[in-house]
């Protein structure tokens, strides 16, 4: 018998071959399985490798026989748990599934990581941990916390990756050069170099801090208290009979048509430049000193629909009960009695002042509701006494005078108000049904006839479900004036047809496109007189300037409106002066900043008339400073402002009696789509996207619009419910429902109570930042059924809970849903960037790096040059020894070469040389490159050597703990690290034991590299130092070698096969021919030429065979 034996399979125990490869289980030898058989619970790659083991059990620690403990079944099965292959850098933290069936290296997760753990958050902040409490100790020591810093983590102690976990999200494309470094979201989303993913909590609530703008504090804090101070537009369906997804479609084949017309060669072309402007322009309304004053008192801008209702004390109460101070008090206490005596108490105050104003028959038995109010000036005041009392116990008296001035000053206002509208073409208006609108104009406004304050209203305005504009004015319409500025719309003749014309050039800005149909409109109006469609943006910005107000976009903002999205204001000086002192008081109060008193002195007395343009000097010098500085604004909010991509509305609470209607359908949507996209194969999905603060909300899905106060017995919805965000004051998690359910959304109270419903979660918000807004993704797909809600956003890196549900047609036909509703519970709630769309959005979707391990560069595509950090106080210049990652001039440029690298002689001492940052001694020797032959910088560096360093990969890669090791790095190679180290100066005498210090710089010990390298015969070592380096030999090997290196290095089991070998290289064909006389023996192999390690690099080191030669 020979006493040849088999080789060792490389793959030890993990073979995956031995049971069903019988050739391969005769040529190879394969370990023993492991004595403990189904009782073995070590999973660790070196135990799993050295042993065979019986197989896993597919349900782990479910299985029922693991836990009857059935001999046969647990002799035969394993039911530990694996490790988790992201180990450190696992996303799924908050997985209680995931986390029972797969093994972590940290300990378990605290519930309120990452973000709102006030024990870990004081661990950050901290200087000295001692000074915290036990309490706060322990909860660090004992559950695991996200880690600040993420990929950008250089911490190597084993406490620290024992307690934390890191989530490698993905980097910003730009790095250093982001331009969205100011926007939380995506701050928030991707990696940027010296910004920790969770940046530390300002001193400071987001409300009140003074630097919350400014770039540098941003980098470093975010902030709590983000709670958002909008107020309330309500939506009164006022866009419900608008198509404006057809509305956009006939215009522009409309303008197209008419484009044809002109010349047969001219074709509709929308300039990108143009479609940017349009984006950036905001809504600005234009008033009177009267009406201001009425708007401050008010707390709103109002349309003339609203003003006509001011001569009902009823309304005006209703109204001082929605004014932001009195609100504010309601919310501050959030008790019912105390909201129903306090609109008792400011309905007796109205009703009294009105009484005064118009005499008491003109109110007498005017009821609210079920409540009848008093019918004389005696009761109204008794009522008021009654309350005041009342209010002692309950209220701060402050309080009690503020809503007391607030119900007085809005009565006087309002009766002042009603009696004399604001408005031109009253009568035409209210046909048009714009007078429920508040008039602005979309873009610089110069309708001076309406006032000489300017108020710039935010652009979010726009996006309200309520809100529109048109081309030009609606009054146009009815004149004709339109169709003669606009030849491409033809005069419908009946006055009946005109109003249906005008409604259908409305467009929205939520809904996608519109932009380009407004372009359209200009460019064709712009060009009109010259008969052309070559129109630049500066052309229409001339035809702006000199067009009447009535003739540029007409917005149509919701008829209530409150201060709260006013922009900025701009007022005369004089003008300012000339308003009541109360009136001052409140502007500056209110506005603040935004609040620009320029100082022009304007004729108070001369309002212009309706001419167009201003004649008057000291108005018309006052009207161009002002539209000067808008159209800086837009330029500027062209290029960098952050626009909004879908309906934008903040919903009052209600306990969801209302629903909200979108002015768009699923299938207007979808019709959309397919214009731009053809047939597509993701159509039958349907991505509904929204932001929203707090939580308490819905979407509901329906396949009719719901009416309150109408039965609607055949209605189908689905109600996509978003519980309230727990409490993250608490050291406990405690979350309610989310759900999803098939059924109205007046079931809501029962599904709460008992929680039956389609679908559900109670920790669908864990891990998610609570002081933003939140991003949800609804993905409806019809073709089978499926309903998912999910997180997007910034939280869908850390919040992997789904809610998902399938229906079966019977019970839900999802291909009937159209209609979107919205609705909000016991608070007022945000709603933001809601889109519809058919194709999954993939910049709200960011997601964490799956390949990156530790060790790895934490950006790779932006690495500076090698970074020393040597704590030296020597006046040697240094430079790096590798230009691999430069982004300055050459080395050539740094160290003044006239030589290249062939003329250099190569150092005796290699890399253990600590003169090889001299610029005189590299300009003598060179030395060799610590990336070898991977450098890509080669033709830089003429004072490196690239030699190939042939040696395998370390089997742990960058995850390697002997990273710090110089000679297991020159034996092994780590993804992401150099070949070899650099001699630290202070060598043995350095003080610094850091890990990271420790994996950059030697500390004198002499590694020899010519056994690992592949050295040019041109580049013997010098002898000028030391002549024991003469009789060195250095073999050439041919370095170029096109095949692939083999990814299991020595330990392939085919590398003996010729056409493996044709493809892929292995370390053992560079096996160097040591010589005799050199300092390296190797010792005789016992088994000789019957050894099977012949093949392994490592061994053949150490052991010579006779077969070597």
């Amino acid at each position: 018998m020979s006493s040849q034996h088999r080789q060792k399979c490389s793959y030890g125990g993990e073979c995956k071959l031995i049971e069903n490869d019988s050739c391969h289980a005769n040529d190879f030898e394969h370990p023993d399985f492991c004595r403990d058989g189904g009782r073995c619970e070590n999973m660790n790659y070196e135990h799993l490798k050295a042993y065979r083991h019986v197989p896993l059990c597919q349900y782990r620690r479910q299985c029922l026989d693991y836990n009857r403990g059935t001999v046969d079944h647990c002799r035969n099965f394993r039911h530990c748990l694996s490790m988790c292959r992201f180990g450190h850098f696992c996303v799924k933290f908050h997985d209680e599934k995931h986390l029972s069936q797969e093994n972590h290296p940290f300990h378990p997760p605290c519930p309120l990581t990452p973000f709102h753990c006030r024990q870990y958050n004081s661990l950050c902040d901290t200087k000295n941990i001692r000074t915290l409490s036990i309490e706060v100790q322990n909860h660090c020591l004992q559950y695991s916390h996200v880690c600040r810093y993420g990929r950008q983590c250089y911490e190597t102690a084993d406490i620290h990756w024992k307690n934390t976990i890191h989530v490698a999200r993905n980097i910003c494309l730009k790095n250093d050069a982001c331009t969205e470094i100011d926007q939380e979201n995506h701050l928030n989303s991707f990696s940027h170099p010296g910004i920790a993913d969770i940046r530390r909590f300002c001193p400071y609530p987001g409300h009140e801090c003074r630097d919350r703008r400014k770039l540098e504090h941003i980098k470093q804090y975010r902030h709590h208290g983000n709670h958002d101070r909008s107020g309330v537009i309500s939506c009164f369906g006022q866009n419900k009979t608008i198509n404006f997804v057809e509305n956009q479609e006939r215009i522009v084949q409309a303008i197209k048509k008419y484009a044809k017309s002109l010349n047969s060669r001219d074709t509709l072309s929308i300039p990108l430049e143009i479609q940017k402007w349009i984006k950036g322009l905001q809504p600005i309304h234009r008033c009177s000193k009267v009406i201001f004053e009425s708007i401050l008192v008010h707390g709103h801008v109002m349309s003339r629909e609203h003003m006509e209702h001011l001569k009902n004390p009823s309304f005006v109460a209703q109204a001082v009960q929605e004014h932001k101070r009195v609100r504010a008090i309601f919310d501050r206490y959030k008790t019912p009695a105390i909201e129903d005596y306090a609109k008792e108490y400011i309905r007796a105050i109205v009703f009294l002042e009105y009484s005064k104003k118009h005499g008491t028959t003109a109110i007498t038995g005017a009821a609210i509701g079920d409540l009848l109010m008093p019918v004389t000036h005696d009761d109204y005041g008794d009522t008021i006494r009654k309350k005041e009392r009342m209010f002692q116990s309950l209220m701060k008296l402050e309080e009690v005078e503020t809503i007391k001035k607030c119900a007085i000053d809005i009565a006087e206002a309002s009766w002042n108000l009603h009696s004399s509208p604001s408005g031109i073409g009253y009568s035409n208006d209210k046909e048009l049904g714009t007078d429920k609108h508040v008039f602005s104009v979309l873009g610089p406004h110069l309708g001076h006839y309406y006032g000489d304050i300017f108020l710039v209203f935010k652009s979010e305005v726009m996006f309200h479900p309520d809100a529109n504009f048109s081309p030009q004015a609606a009054t146009s319409f009815l004149s004709g004036r339109t169709f003669t500025n606009r030849p491409w719309v033809q005069d419908p003749g009946a006055r009946s047809a005109k109003i249906k014309c005008f409604h259908e050039s409305k467009l929205h800005c939520a809904i996608p496109g519109y932009e380009y149909a407004a372009v359209a409109e200009l460019i064709a109006v712009s060009g009109l007189q010259k008969k052309t469609m070559d129109i630049d943006l500066k052309t229409i910005l001339n035809y702006w300037t000199k067009a009447d107000s009535h003739q540029v976009f007409e917005a149509h903002l919701p008829r209530l409106v409150p201060l709260d999205y006013i922009e900025e204001v701009y007022i005369p000086k004089n003008l300012f002066a000339s308003l009541t002192s109360a009136a001052q008081e409140s502007a500056t109060k209110v506005f603040r900043d935004t609040l620009h008193i320029t100082d022009h002195k304007i004729n108070l007395t001369d309002t212009g008339g309706g001419v167009s343009p201003l004649s008057d000097k000291s108005r018309s010098e006052y009207q161009d400073f002002v539209i000067g500085i808008l159209m800086k604004k837009i330029e500027k909010r062209k290029e960098h402002a952050k626009h909004f991509r879908g309906f934008v509305l903040t919903l009052a609470p209600n306990q969801f009696t209302d629903h909200i209607v979108l002015p768009l359908t699923i299938n207007d949507a979808h019709n959309q789509y397919l214009r731009i996209h053809k047939q597509s194969s993701n159509s039958n999905v349907v991505y509904i996207y929204w932001e929203t603060m707090y939580g308490d909300m819905m979407v509901t899905l329906s396949d009719e619009p719901i009416i309150p106060d109408e039965k609607q017995p055949h209605i189908r919805c689905l109600v996509c419910y978003i519980a309230e965000k727990p409490s993250m004051t608490t050291t406990s998690y405690n979350e309610s429902y989310s759900y999803l359910n098939a059924g109205e959304p007046y079931r809501h109270g029962i599904i709460k109570t008992n929680g039956q419903c389609s679908s559900s979660s109670r920790s669908f918000h864990r891990g998610c930042n609570m002081e933003e807004f939140s991003m949800y993704c609804l993905k409806i797909d019809k073709q089978t059924g499926q309903v998912i809600l999910s997180h997007a956003g910034p939280n869908s890196i850390y919040c992997y809970e789904t809610i998902a549900c399938k229906f079966s047609k019977i019970s839900l036909d999802l291909n009937k849903l159209q209609y979107v509703h919205v609705s909000a519970g016991s608070h007022k709630v945000p709603i933001r960037d809601l889109i519809i769309s058919f194709e999954e959005i993939s910049d709200l979707h960011p997601s964490f790096d799956m390949k990156f391990k530790r060790g790895d560069d934490p950006f790779p595509r932006s690495k500076k040059s090698y970074d020393y950090d040597r704590l030296t106080s020597s006046k040697i210049p240094y430079t790096t020894l590798s230009t691999k990652y430069k982004t300055s001039s050459s080395t050539d440029d740094v160290f003044d070469y006239d030589v290249d690298d062939k003329n250099l002689d190569p150092c005796p001492y290699s890399i253990n040389c600590v003169l090889q940052e001299s610029l005189k001694h590299m300009k003598e020797y060179s030395h060799p490159c610590p990336y070898s032959e991977l450098c890509r910088s080669k033709d830089k560096e003429p004072h490196l050597t690239h030699e190939p360093h042939r040696v395998e990969q370390c089997s742990l890669k960058s995850s390697c703990q002997k990273l710090d090791d110089p000679l297991h790095r020159v034996k092994y190679r780590h993804p992401g690290y150099p070949d070899f180290l650099i001699p630290c100066r202070d060598g043995l005498n350095c003080h610094n034991k850091t890990f990271d210090h420790r994996t950059k710089y030697s500390h004198g010990e002499k590694i020899e590299t010519s056994e690992f390298m592949s050295y040019d015969t041109s580049h013997k070592p010098s002898s000028k130092y030391h002549p024991e380096y003469r009789d060195t030999e250095y073999t050439h090997v041919k370095t170029s070698d096109q095949r692939t290196p083999c990814r299991y290095g020595s330990n392939c089991y085919v590398q003996n096969n010729s056409d493996h070998c044709s493809e892929y290289s292995h370390p053992c064909e560079y096996k160097s021919k040591h010589s005799t006389s050199s300092s390296v023996k190797r010792t005789p192999c016992r088994y000789g030429n019957n050894c099977w390690d012949k093949n392994s690099y490592q061994h053949c080191l150490e052991y010579s065979h006779p077969d070597d030669e």
